[in-house]
């Protein structure tokens, strides 16, 4: 049973030692690693996200409603790329002194930066599943509701929020009391940083769920249908080829099936790299987390931010093929190989 007394005791213990952390300037190889890592992730993020966005721009069948989204989360993907330059720097502790616990804004910057971008990720994710939802599964309302003017306005709405959520801690955050540690849950007030953050991620997540599973058991329903008509038409035809047998609305059914399995992979991935870090930022306001766990958490959530290209290369043919025309060698090759109609002109 433990006393008054072994309460405070213990409680100014975890003071002291959070104190002699945040002040300590000896650089442990946990610290280089996670610069070095922080560094390299901000490398390949950048890299990742600015070639999703070329590749939509350079190429026509890539420029749909979807993939405006998609457009819309790699920009905040690259965004959370570039603020991760500001974290990598924060890893090591003397340059953590030096430049954000005698710099609260530049702190607050940091922390602001990468939240409001990873929940404008949320949103786009949750404006890519209702988009998806009523392509799929009504898609009589899809082509009268989505239209160029309501995706801008999306849009709009979106960045608009994020943009808030990002400078809005440049305006509520808290002075630093006797400890000046670069940490959300002491710089950032609860409202902003626990109810109001995490009520609009747990809502857009719930929203990205239910749509999806409706889209699923829509996508159910109409892979057996293509089974049944495929069994059917096997049994009267069994000179038919596949090809024939396939009618183009099976084909289409498998494309848009195809799209759901690479959108669902997407928040996928988020919702595994961003949710343990929610977690751990609402656990910090009633439990001291620990730096380094907290650290590595972060780096976790933001490594999602890179993943993204990464799913788009494996999982979508004309992503893939886009990123590997802005290969040099690639275009290069192409160049060099002359076309059959070329040959055939010339032969003749």
């Amino acid at each position: 049973m433990s006393t008054p007394m072994m309460s405070v005791t213990m409680e100014t213990t975890s003071v002291t030692q959070q104190t002699e952390e945040a002040f300590s300037t000896a650089t442990s190889a946990v610290d280089v690693f996670l610069c070095l890592f922080a560094s390299l992730l901000c490398l390949f993020i950048c890299t990742g996200n600015v070639l999703t966005i070329l590749a939509i721009l350079r190429t026509g069948a890539l420029r749909t409603f979807s993939n405006v989204y998609v457009a819309g989360l790699a920009v905040a993907d690259f965004l959370v790329g570039v603020s991760l330059s500001l974290l990598a720097l924060f890893m090591i502790p003397r340059l953590r002194q030096t430049l954000y616990f005698q710099h609260i804004n530049l702190c607050v910057f940091m922390q602001g930066i990468v939240i409001g971008m990873v929940l404008l990720s949320v949103e786009h994710l949750c404006m890519i599943s209702v988009e998806r939802y009523l392509y799929i599964v009504k898609p009589y309302l899809y082509h009268r509701i989505i239209t160029k003017n309501v995706v801008a306005t999306t849009m709009v709405v979106a960045w608009t929020l994020g943009i808030f959520y990002s400078l809005a801690p440049q305006f509520s955050y808290r002075p630093y009391g006797e400890i000046p540690v670069c940490d959300p849950s002491e710089n950032l007030p609860v409202e902003y940083l626990v109810y109001s953050n995490t009520v609009i991620y747990f809502i857009t997540v719930a929203v990205i769920i239910v749509m999806y599973t409706r889209i699923l058991k829509v996508a159910c329903r109409q892979r057996n249908a293509i089974l049944a008509v495929t069994v059917v038409v096997k049994a009267d035809n069994s000179n038919v080829s596949p090809c024939v047998m396939e009618d183009e609305s099976a084909k289409s059914r498998r494309a848009t099936l195809k799209s759901v399995k690479f959108f669902l992979t997407v928040f996928g991935a988020y919702f595994l790299c961003i949710t343990p870090m929610v977690v751990c930022i609402c656990v910090d306001y009633f439990v001291n987390v620990s730096y380094i766990l907290f650290r590595i958490l972060n780096l976790i959530a933001l490594t999602n931010s890179g993943m993204n290209f990464i799913i788009y290369s494996i999982q979508n043919k004309k992503f893939r093929h886009a990123f590997l025309r802005m290969l040099p060698c690639v275009n290069k090759c192409r160049r060099s190989t002359p076309s059959p109609s070329v040959v055939s002109d010339s032969d003749k």
